[in-house]
């Protein structure tokens, strides 16, 4: 399959995705216990929309990428996945929060060598300049802003 033979569309996660993002999920978590339950997509879609982004392909979801909010003094000290996630259905999104954390980022095992991940980045990179985040964090990575993002500008 070529890059011409794609037919992408870049969107926010809906609910009704879920038994896609379920597939997508266990393809690629399969060995770590594969999706998240539906209840926890749901209250991410439903507590922070415009951080759930979506590739398709002919109407296939073929990549996600997961974001919440989160206090930055909590999260840009040392801490583990874990922390964020609890008990793995709950993951914890801070509607005040001043940071960006990007949880996930996968893209169907067909579908790697495209650069996808790259545009679901890109994709999520302006939420930082709305929100006015001070950061994003992205593997556990704390990568601070320029002042210029804190602007009105």
């Amino acid at each position: 399959m070529s890059l011409e033979d794609l037919h992408l569309n870049l969107r926010n996660l809906t609910s009704d995705d879920y038994e896609q993002l379920k597939s997508l999920m266990d393809a690629v978590y399969h060995d770590i216990g594969g999706a998240w339950p539906k209840h926890t997509i749901d209250k991410l879609i439903q507590e922070f929309p415009d951080g759930q982004i979506a590739i398709e392909d002919d109407g296939v979801l073929v990549g996600v990428a997961l974001t919440v909010q989160v206090d930055y003094d909590e999260f840009s000290n040392p801490h583990k996945y874990d922390d964020l996630i609890g008990h793995r259905e709950i993951i914890l999104n801070d509607p005040e929060g001043d940071a960006m954390y990007g949880l996930d980022v996968l893209i169907h095992p067909d579908y790697r060598g495209y650069r996808l991940g790259r545009r679901l980045y890109e994709a999520a990179t302006p939420l930082l300049v709305h929100f006015r985040a001070r950061s994003w964090a992205v593997d556990g990575d704390i990568e601070c802003l320029p002042q210029r993002a804190h602007s009105n500008e």
